[in-house]
C-alpha cells in the first residue's frame, strides 16, 4: 500500500511558513522542545487528529503552544506536561540545551552538590593549592 501526500514538516518550519512564530510562541516552543518534531505526529499524538491541511495543522499547533504558556489565561498544565514529554521523547537530543553532560565527559562528579558544602570544597582547594601561603 502506497501512502500518498506524505509530508514531514518540522513544527518550527510550519509555524514560520504561516507567520505564527511570534516571540511568545518561540519562547514556549523552546521550552517544550518540539521545534524539530514532526508536526503531523505531534497533533496525532496529542489530539488524535489526522489529515489536516497544512494551514489547519499550523493553527492547531499554534493554539496548543499558547495553551502551554503559563502566562496565558488558557494555560493547561496537563497539556503542557504531555507536549513536553512528547518533545523529550521525539527529540534527537542534539540541541544546545539537550546535551546529557553525565555521559559525554563534560561533567565530572567532584562532590559539588552531592552532600558536600561548597565552602568546604573551596577551603580544601585553597589549602591544597597555596600551601597556606598568602599571595
Amino acid at each position: 500500500m502506497k501512502k500518498e501526500n506524505v509530508r514531514k514538516i518540522k513544527v518550527s518550519d510550519l509555524l514560520r511558513k504561516y507567520n505564527l512564530n511570534t516571540k511568545q510562541v518561540y519562547n514556549t516552543l523552546y521550552h517544550l522542545n518540539i521545534g524539530g518534531c514532526d508536526s503531523d505526529l505531534l497533533v496525532y499524538s496529542i489530539l488524535k487528529q489526522s489529515n489536516l491541511s497544512e494551514e489547519e495543522l499550523a493553527k492547531t499547533i499554534y493554539d496548543l503552544i499558547l495553551k502551554c504558556d503559563d502566562s496565558t489565561v488558557d494555560y493547561d498544565k496537563n497539556l503542557d506536561e504531555k507536549i513536553t514529554r512528547f518533545g523529550t521523547r521525539a527529540s534527537a537530543f542534539n540541541g544546545g540545551h539537550c546535551h546529557n553532560k553525565w555521559n559525554n565527559g563534560m561533567f565530572e562528579d567532584d562532590g559539588f552538590g552531592f552532600g558536600t558544602e561548597p565552602t568546604s570544597l573551596y577551603d580544601e582547594y585553597v589549602d591544597s593549592n597555596f600551601e597556606g601561603k598568602r599571595r
